[in-house]
């Protein structure tokens, strides 16, 4: 099956294909994108519609289209299902060179924050994976000469690159806390470039659970991985 997920009735034709052959869609890996690298004033609109394209509404599409699968599977009394989105740290760490690129992975950061509230009454979990420079086709088309590469160690504090089985194995994980109802995000896959993430996740965490209602206070955890997943469980909210 071919799909452009930048366009609606591509999405659509491919979820409702997929729903047919398989009878449900339980689990949704939202993995479509795509990078252009270069200079910020010579991006062209093309350029800027490719990668917005493919990167947010792609993601935005996919997720709507099987979350309404989703939403009437639960109705019928089928268990809930599970979305991962693929962000990235690029998210918040700005890299002047791929403009487009992080903004379509604020978007997708946004996204699965909201869509995860709008879903959470039917018991749909939405997480997000953030994942750093991991070695992937993706990566060597960007990072292509050695000035490249050590500009990307010069901010990786562990000196590597990390590998696509580390990214599948988190995003395993997601899947099946989804699938068991633990509210959770997934982890950020970086070498340790952007561990600032997690004492913003706590810190939105607790306020998303004093909005609610729920005592939570971040006094209670120290910032760090394992005490953000606590918080969010303690609190029973999706995780930011």
């Amino acid at each position: 099956l071919r799909c452009d997920v930048s366009k609606s009735a591509e999405v659509n034709a491919l979820v409702d294909a997929v729903a047919k052959r398989h009878g449900a869609i339980d689990i949704l890996a939202n993995n479509a994108g795509i990078a252009m690298a270069g200079d910020f004033l010579e991006v062209s609109e093309a350029d800027y519609d490719r990668v917005l394209g493919i990167n947010l509404k792609g993601s935005f599409l996919m997720l709507q289209a099987c979350a309404r699968h989703m939403v009437k599977q639960a109705e019928g009394g089928r268990k809930p299902g599970a979305i991962v989105n693929m962000s990235s740290v690029n998210d918040t760490l700005a890299i002047p060179t791929i403009v487009t690129y992080c903004m379509s992975k604020g978007g997708v950061s946004q996204l699965t924050r909201a869509s995860s509230i709008c879903l959470a009454p039917h018991g749909i979990r939405v997480n997000a994976i953030g994942p750093g420079s991991i070695r992937t086709d993706m990566y060597k088309g960007v990072v292509s000469d050695p000035a490249a590469v050590k500009r990307v160690m010069s901010r990786t504090p562990m000196g590597r690159v990390g590998e696509p089985a580390e990214v599948a194995a988190i995003d395993e994980g997601d899947r099946q806390a989804a699938l068991d109802s633990v509210p959770r995000r997934g982890g950020a896959v970086d070498a340790g470039a952007d561990h600032e993430h997690v004492e913003h996740g706590v810190r939105q965490t607790a306020e998303i659970a004093h909005h609610r209602g729920i005592d939570c206070t971040i006094e209670d955890w120290d910032a760090d991985a394992d005490d953000a997943a606590s918080i969010a469980m303690a609190a029973d909210v999706p995780q930011s």
